[in-house]
């Protein structure tokens, strides 16, 4: 009875060692069934982060519970070369497997004065999910002094080079996700979306938004659907732009979005947040809404000086036919930038220098209605 405890504690010692993952990347992700200890949990090991310890380089792998999104353990691990496989937890560091051991490579590990623990490596090849790989199989038992042979019990221990460790003490490999392609079932660990809120700030709008965890995370398609005094009707959504997410991650992450130049009007946005699969799904909806500047204004060109561009901003109460021209100290007219009927709202007008003209002092103004206003701006080449 005793020695059968003594292998009962070695099985777990060394399936805790052999849950290990291969290849090594950031985004790859395990999700194993743990069908004998404890029984009923499953969980997805997941590469979220690198550093660098002692000036070793790691990956970070984070075990998370696939229902709770718990955290179960962290690990630090690394691939020497194409050989040796270590992993640093509770403030060590262990050789999880040399791929170089020879088929039948054996070790033995003294228990006491009448017993050893005895580990042997059998080498060989595997179908998994329709990829041919190499396969290391541990056998593990023990051996008394009086034993006729030696008592070999076999435990699933069994690395493979593609995807890991596919058998364990603690359970099988169920699915896997390896350079982005997708292997066996994946328990759902879906982008948890914390927040999605909105700013305004005279006709710009700001969006962020924060998220809980991340996995498989390409990002954030930013959808935009309006009602503008110009368009009059809420137009289709439309795609506005797009935020890269940060694949897989287990810790919070802040994003922001500027939609910048708007008209007066109603404004609805969304997320669609795109897995690298191609895989979607979309956030809330928010209304924001920008109101109609209450004066005429034209303000400083930015930058100032300038070469080869500035941009002009201005804005206008009601629906005006606006001139904006450009002039120099003499008053002659260089530039016409606009000259049209406008709407109501905040605009702004890139000015492109002509190649031609010299350095100097030069005037800007706007005309709208009876608003009529006139700045300086220097060009600098």
């Amino acid at each position: 009875m005793k020695k059968l405890l003594v292998l009962f504690i070695v099985l777990i010692s060394f399936s805790q060692v052999f849950s290990q993952h291969l290849p090594l990347q950031i985004g790859n992700q395990w999700h194993y069934d743990m069908t004998v200890m404890p029984p009923g949990i499953h969980y997805a090991a997941i590469a979220v982060d690198t550093l660098t310890m002692n000036n070793i380089f790691y990956f970070k792998i984070e075990r998370r519970h696939n229902l709770t999104g718990n955290l179960l353990e962290t690990t630090y691990d690394r691939l020497v070369g194409d050989s040796c496989y270590y992993r640093f937890r509770n403030g060590q560091e262990n050789l999880i497997i040399n791929f170089n051991w020879p088929d039948g490579y054996t070790q033995i590990f003294p228990t006491d004065s009448n017993c050893i623990d005895i580990l042997r490596l059998s080498k060989g090849m595997r179908n998994i999910w329709g990829f041919n790989t190499e396969s290391y199989d541990f056998s593990m038992g023990f051996w008394c002094s009086g034993f006729i042979d030696t008592n070999w019990v076999l435990s699933p221990l069994q690395i493979t080079r593609q995807f890991g460790c596919y058998w364990a003490g603690d359970g099988s490999l169920n699915g896997a996700i390896i350079n982005g392609i997708t292997y066996g079932s994946l328990y759902p660990l879906p982008v948890e979306l914390l927040s999605f809120s909105s700013s305004v700030v005279d006709d710009d709008v700001t969006l962020n938004w924060v998220t809980a965890t991340e996995t498989n995370n390409s990002g954030f398609q930013v959808e935009r659907h309006c009602h503008t005094e110009r368009s009059r009707s809420m137009t289709d959504w439309e795609n506005i732009g797009f935020v890269n997410g940060n694949g897989t991650t287990t810790e919070p992450q802040t994003y922001s979005y500027k939609d910048e130049n708007l008209s007066a009007g109603k404004y609805q946005y969304r997320l669609k947040q795109i897995d690298f699969d191609g895989t979607f799904e979309y956030s809330k909806t928010i209304e924001v809404e920008i109101n109609s500047p209450t004066k005429f204004s034209l303000e400083q060109n930015f930058p100032n000086p300038f070469n080869p561009n500035t941009n002009i901003q201005y804005a206008i109460s009601s629906k005006q036919f606006v001139s904006l021209k450009v002039f120099n100290t003499l008053g002659q007219e260089v530039e016409k930038l606009v000259n049209e009927y406008q709407e109501a709202g905040t605009h702004s007008k890139l000015y492109i220098v002509n190649s031609t003209l010299p350095s100097g002092v030069y005037l800007y103004q706007l005309k709208a209605g009876e608003f009529v206003h006139t700045r300086k701006m220097i060009l600098l080449k």
